[in-house]
């Protein structure tokens, strides 16, 4: 008999997942995090209610904000009850009517228990349109009533085209069959018209007329649209609105010269104006000492993503300073891309008398000796924003950059009245850094730094400046050395805002410098 000295064979098992070797302990592992269930178990309402207004928060007319609430009361039980109880948080009501089947977002249903969830607090409401609604069906007009029936509680309301209640107003054969669903607006504070549609103002001014009998509050309005005429206007004077009231005045579309005269003169109170553009300036417009031009306190002429129109004869907004005096004046906004010219500018700060504090000077075509001499005339000024929103692009002439003229001009010093020679008493200066015409000097930095060591605001430690388009600011070589000027001046007591974040500031405040 043979014997075999071949060993036996070993068959080898993969080990399961859950199946252990009997002689090895599992080591459990320590968790560092709380669990969920904890979380939200003991963390405090209020806590959760300042998160969810967090949350919540979007742009004025904007449902999205509603959206995400929604789905946050949905999570749990102690949520919805924290969402239940925060009426603050379904304030934002907008009715919009979207899609090929032109039905309203939200529906009838959502409409009512947002509405109820707001309690009895005051709204931003918004009625807005991709395509129009034909209410043709009680579940197109639904929505719609109740919108109208709560439009009393709003604070801030936009009716984005006015052809949706003309197409509401259209189903009814006579205007007394409209239901009367609009009550006073006793909360209403500001009102945004589009004035577009030149077939539905006549009709639908007298339905909008009821929020306005009385509006107590009331005392900004702005329209938005292709344009805004006479003929327009008219329609809405008609209505018996409280132009005496307004203080604020906002155009977010071309205004025919003597439309805005008209305006101007039935709004004794007014003391801020916003205009975009003017269309047909003419000789007959407001003389510069009309008690109505005397008050304003606040201009704001073009805005972001100024542009003119060549369909339209508009007229450049400088020329709005040759009818303009203002003495109360003290806070001027300027947007142009095109059509600037400092002499008018120049010529308007030299016979003004006003005091003017805060200047944004948002002007695509300026160059640095524009700057300096229009700032030589602004001894009061306190803050000086020179951020770009003009334009729809960032691309910059070299002549409109900011560069080392105007930086060293910004730090020459007078020595006998101790003082800077331009805008002594400046508190904050607001400055893109993509506008800077050569980045890789530490000419800012040095300005920055002779301002906040010499001037009073500075010694005061009031000194503030903001820096935006900041994403390439230390992202070099040549670069890093500013930014590290910027945030040592920052350690020592300089008010620094630099938007977007630097990789650098989070070095600095982990304080490894």
């Amino acid at each position: 008999m043979t014997l075999s000295c071949k060993a036996p064979r070993r068959v080898l098992f993969p080990i399961s997942a859950h199946r252990q070797p009997t002689n090895v302990k599992k080591k459990k592992k320590k968790s560092r995090q709380l669990s969920t269930n904890w979380v939200i178990r003991f963390v405090p309402a209020e806590l959760w209610r300042s998160i969810f207004r967090f949350v919540s928060a979007s742009s004025p007319f904007d449902e999205s904000g509603i959206l995400r609430i929604l789905g946050v009361s949905q999570v749990c039980s102690s949520w919805r009850s924290i969402t239940d109880n925060s009426p603050e948080l379904w304030t934002n009501v907008v009715l919009r009517y979207n899609g090929k089947k032109k039905r309203s977002f939200p529906n009838a249903n959502f409409h009512s228990y947002v509405l109820k969830k707001s309690r009895g607090l005051p709204l931003t409401m918004g009625i807005l349109a991709a395509t129009l609604p034909t209410f043709s069906s009680v579940k197109d007009t639904k929505a719609l009533e109740l919108y109208l029936k709560a439009m009393h509680r709003a604070k801030m309301l936009r009716l984005q085209d006015a052809d949706i209640l003309y197409n509401y107003i259209f189903q009814h054969s006579r205007e007394e069959d409209i239901p009367d669903l609009v009550q006073p607006g006793l909360l209403l504070e500001k009102i945004e018209i589009d004035m577009a549609s030149d077939a539905a103002q006549g009709s639908v001014f007298p339905l909008l007329s009821r929020l306005w009998k009385p509006a107590p509050l009331v005392s900004s309005m702005s329209f938005f649209g292709l344009n805004v005429g006479e003929i327009d206007f008219q329609a809405f004077r008609d209505t018996k609105f409280p132009f005496h009231q307004i203080t604020s005045l906002e155009f977010n579309c071309p205004v025919f010269d003597d439309t805005l005269e008209l305006m101007v003169s039935l709004m004794p109170a007014l003391v801020n104006i916003s205009l975009h553009s003017i269309c047909q300036l003419g000789d007959d417009f407001p003389d510069p000492t009309r008690e109505e031009l005397l008050d304003l306190r606040t201009v704001s002429l073009g805005g972001p993503s100024y542009i003119t129109s060549k369909d339209q004869d508009l007229s450049p907004l400088m020329d709005f300073f040759e009818y303009f005096s203002a003495p109360a004046l003290t806070t001027l906004r300027l947007s142009f891309d095109s059509g600037w010219t400092p002499e008018s500018f120049t010529s308007f700060l030299e016979r003004s008398t006003a005091r003017i504090q805060h200047l944004h000077f948002d002007i695509l075509d300026a160059t640095d000796s524009h700057r300096i001499e229009c700032l030589k005339l602004l001894p009061s000024l306190r803050t000086l924003n020179l951020s770009f929103t003009a334009g729809l692009t960032r691309d910059f002439e070299q002549t409109s950059l900011i560069g080392k003229h105007f930086l060293d001009a910004m730090s020459e010093w007078d020595a006998s009245e101790k003082q800077f020679v331009i805008c002594p008493r400046l508190k904050q200066l607001t400055i893109d850094y993509d506008t800077l015409a050569d980045p890789t000097t530490v000419a800012f930095a040095d300005m920055v730094e002779d301002r906040w060591r010499l001037s009073t605001a500075g010694k005061k430690r009031e000194f503030e400046v903001v820096v935006k388009e900041a994403a390439r600011l230390g992202g070099s070589q040549k670069s890093v050395s500013e930014m590290v000027r910027l945030l040592l001046l920052q350690k020592v007591g300089l008010k620094l805002v630099v938007e977007p974040r630097s990789w650098l500031e989070g070095v600095f405040d982990r304080n490894l410098l």
